[in-house]
């Protein structure tokens, strides 16, 4: 006989009816368990913000390129964007969130002016299911054997964390949330369970993300300016040197007619004339340098200042309550729903 005819739909209905009263049970006790998690996790706050960062090839860019084409300077326009996948990782750095542990701020739930690590590692509280997750690296690390290493010590541009450090840094790298949107506008959230202190770091890492995209931009045109700054310079003495050893000796022989007199002299205009050219052209590159990185800095726009979050950001409460209610009958069915079918099994093949 198979088993269709054997299990039908108004039998499992029935059945699941009259296991009512264990579904209930079963449903009450992970209301309770949820109860428990959404009244012993701490409440957290997230402070956010967000930015548009201002393209400025098409606007401030084209009225430069403009300028630039009136004075004979060619301005190319700005290549190679970020990739929106780097923002994402900006944040998630180690030397940067070795630098946020290491800051100060007054802590009002603290009621002092600690280190973010300290707060992080003394006065965070914790949750039922962050320890029961924290349990099993717990047990491992008794058996595992401790080194002494300098907090955040670095060695050939290697950054060498202890335990505790590498603990609190991926504390951070979840508490700090960074994405850029399809209209090229960056999101910032920090999540602590000091709310004034939360929007402190979101603030930090606001500037960071500015800083690095300018400097990302920069970089190669500020190099280049550098570059033609010294070259400027050296070309500015020898041009003073050259000018004034020619007016020298142009003063010195006035009415000369000699025929060594007037070859110095065309020797010296010479090198007058060679130095004043690349003097020129250097000052007109360096002018040509400094529009460029003008040109190639990003401008930020807030859409959305930093403010103290007025409200919990977790745990949701409810949302935890509703999530057991579904899960505790979703379970309890699905048990009972597997323990008929087996009974139904076994009794075929008796």
């Amino acid at each position: 006989m198979s088993i269709d005819k054997e299990i039908s739909l108004p039998d499992l209905f029935n059945y699941v009816w009259r296991k009512r009263k264990f579904i209930v049970q079963v449903i009450l006790g992970f209301v309770f368990i949820g109860l428990i998690i959404a009244f012993t996790s701490p409440p957290e706050w997230r402070s956010s913000t967000v930015l548009l960062s201002e393209e400025t090839e098409g606007s401030v860019g084209s009225n430069l390129g403009a300028l630039g084409s009136l004075a004979g300077i060619d301005l190319s326009t700005r290549g190679g964007a970020i990739n929106p996948s780097v923002y994402e990782d900006l944040t998630r750095s180690a030397n940067f969130l070795l630098e946020v542990l290491e800051k100060e701020y007054y802590f009002p739930s603290v009621r002092d002016t600690i280190k973010v690590r300290t707060y992080l590692d003394e006065y965070t509280k914790g949750s039922v299911v962050g320890f029961i997750r924290q349990l099993p690296n717990k047990i491992l690390g008794l058996f595992k054997a401790k080194t002494e290493v300098a907090l955040g010590m670095t060695y050939n541009d290697i950054v060498i964390l202890d335990r505790d450090t590498d603990r609190l840094i991926k504390n951070l790298r979840d508490r700090i949330i960074l994405k850029q949107g399809d209209n090229g506008e960056i999101s910032i959230s920090v999540k602590l369970q000091d709310k004034i202190v939360s929007a402190y770091l979101t603030i930090l890492v606001r500037e960071y993300v500015k800083t690095y995209v300018v400097q990302y931009y920069q970089g190669k045109e500020l190099r280049n300016l550098k570059f033609i700054e010294a070259q400027l310079d050296t070309a500015r003495r020898l041009f003073n040197l050259k000018s004034r050893e020619y007016a020298k000796f142009r003063d010195g022989n006035v009415g000369l007619s000699s025929y060594a007199a007037k070859i110095e002299e065309q020797r010296l205009q010479s090198e007058f004339n060679l130095s004043s050219g690349v003097y020129s052209t250097l000052a007109q590159r360096y002018e040509e340098a400094k529009i460029k990185v003008q040109e190639v800095t990003p401008v930020f726009s807030e859409l959305e200042p930093v403010t103290i979050p007025p409200y919990v950001d977790s745990p949701k409460r409810k949302l935890i309550v509703c999530i057991s209610l579904l899960l505790g009958g979703f379970v309890s069915v699905s048990f009972l729903l597997f323990k008929n079918i087996l009974l139904q099994l076994r009794r075929n093949q008796e």
